[in-house]
């Protein structure tokens, strides 16, 4: 039986629609489903534990990442099919390493690879303890921290914790935290306060920071009784640290983007501390936060459209003259990973430079929310030209604990005034004006004198 061409012609069309919107609808179900954590969708995390066997005690930890939808996998130091490069492009958007005492970690993964991982714009979260090895050693050196020799504690007669401690005085209280509401989970724009009520309990080694790097902040230390040495032994010489200078967690974040993060115990992060939510709440809260922080999931910055204009005739020109007013704007928006997608970024200290070799001018942006685009914010500032010719930039460099490195430069030429652009009278110039004013009078006046004059009848008699 030979079918009517005329209902195939009809079926054809619904048959070809079909598999592209039902492709679609999954597509979009898949999305609307998988929660994009990073910018640009880095959500995949690789964990490394000692042994397969301590994903046990690290179950509170893996838990909080899976529920944020981060893909992560949990490996062991030991297991050698690990890799962090194939085909040569990194695999993993971000390394938490909870093996201290390891010298490999993984299939090639060695400190090198991790501080190269790093430099390509990766992030890595690295907990010590008091026993490590010399690859944590170099690795965390490679970050900008210094830790005490090996079995050295933190120790704190005043601030010890009872309820895990073992009398030996190393279960510690922290002194302080960081303030940063990126580190502990927040967006700016979003106003909210992050208090940290409870300790932030602390079982491992101390450090201390390399002088001169600017680029890593201390997040976590200790109290003004805390000092670093070998527990239940007498102290023969001055500790490496002592008091609030005593290190317990630091941060790295590169000017290219990458993160680092820092804690000197291993035992803060074990099931045995979080799941007691009641007790340590915000301890579970600024562990939890900092990790997310390493994977991106707050504090990334998106600087874009720096752009500058004439303040009267609102056209943006390559060179100005001097003494013109000019308008800059440029467009900041933070990644809230919390939601997956950007938001405006609000803040009072952001300031713009006009510089040529020095800065001739430095002032403070001021920021709206844009109306056409309310998940960004405007940033805005007026200045006037200086009286100096030359090519000057545009340079707003922006350094913020918690945030990630902001550096946005333009150049713009400066001219002198055209001939015809001077003013034709300058008020400091008009007694000038009138000396010259009275001198054509005087000279039209005396000229009228000796051509029309008649001379005097003293004057007649005498010439008689």
């Amino acid at each position: 039986m030979v079918p009517d061409p005329r209902r195939s012609s009809l079926r054809s069309p619904s048959r070809s629609l079909a598999f592209p919107v039902l492709f679609v609808l999954l597509i979009t179900t898949f999305t609307l489903h998988v929660s994009a954590i990073g910018p640009n969708g880095k959500n995949k995390v690789l964990l490394v534990l000692s042994k397969a066997e301590d994903q046990s005690d690290f179950g509170v930890l893996i838990k909080s990442l899976r529920d944020k939808k981060y893909d992560v996998t949990v490996t062991a130091a030991t297991d050698k099919d690990t890799k962090l490069l194939v085909d040569g492009e990194y695999i993993y958007d971000a390394v938490i390493l909870l093996t201290p005492e390891s010298d490999v970690y993984g299939k090639g993964v060695t400190p090198s690879v991790l501080l190269d991982f790093v430099d390509q714009g990766g992030s890595v979260f690295v907990a010590a303890d008091r026993k490590y090895s010399a690859a944590t050693k170099k690795l965390v050196a490679g970050l900008g921290i210094q830790l005490d020799d090996l079995g050295t504690a933190v120790i704190d007669h005043g601030t010890s914790v009872p309820l895990l401690d073992d009398g030996s005085h190393t279960w510690v209280a922290a002194g302080g935290h960081t303030t940063s509401p990126a580190i502990l989970g927040a967006t700016k724009s979003s106003g909210t306060v992050i208090a940290l009520d409870g300790p932030i309990v602390f079982h491992g080694i101390g450090a201390t920071m390399f002088d001169g790097n600017e680029l890593v902040d201390p997040v976590l230390w200790g109290s003004d009784t805390c000092y670093s040495a070998v527990p239940d032994s007498v102290l023969s010489e001055v500790p490496l640290v002592t008091g609030k200078s005593v290190v317990l967690g630091a941060v790295l974040q590169a000017r290219n983007g990458a993160r680092g993060a820092y804690l000197g115990s291993v035992s803060m992060l074990k099931d045995s501390v979080l799941k007691d939510g009641a007790k340590y709440k915000a301890h579970i809260q600024f562990v939890t936060s900092l990790v997310a922080w390493t994977c991106g999931e707050y504090g990334v910055l998106r600087v874009e459209n720096l752009r500058h204009q004439h303040s009267v005739t609102k056209e943006q020109m390559d060179t100005y003259k001097i003494m013109d007013e000019i308008e800059v704007f440029v467009d900041v928006s933070e990644w809230d990973g919390g939601n997956g997608h950007w938001v405006a970024y609000i803040s009072e200290d952001m300031q713009l430079e006009f510089t040529m070799l020095n800065p001739y001018i430095r002032t403070r942006l001021t920021s709206y929310i844009d109306k056409h685009n309310l998940h960004t914010s405007v940033y805005t500032a007026k200045l006037l030209i200086p009286n100096v010719i030359g090519i000057y930039k545009f340079v707003i460099e922006y350094v913020r604990t918690g945030y990630s490195f902001v550096y946005v430069m333009e150049n713009v030429n400066v001219r002198p005034f055209g001939h015809n652009e001077y003013e034709r009278f300058l008020p400091q110039a008009f007694p000038y004006y009138i000396s010259a004013v009275l001198m054509i009078v005087n000279v039209v006046g005396f000229g009228l004198v000796v051509l029309y004059g008649r001379p005097t009848i003293e004057m007649e008699s005498k010439n008689q």
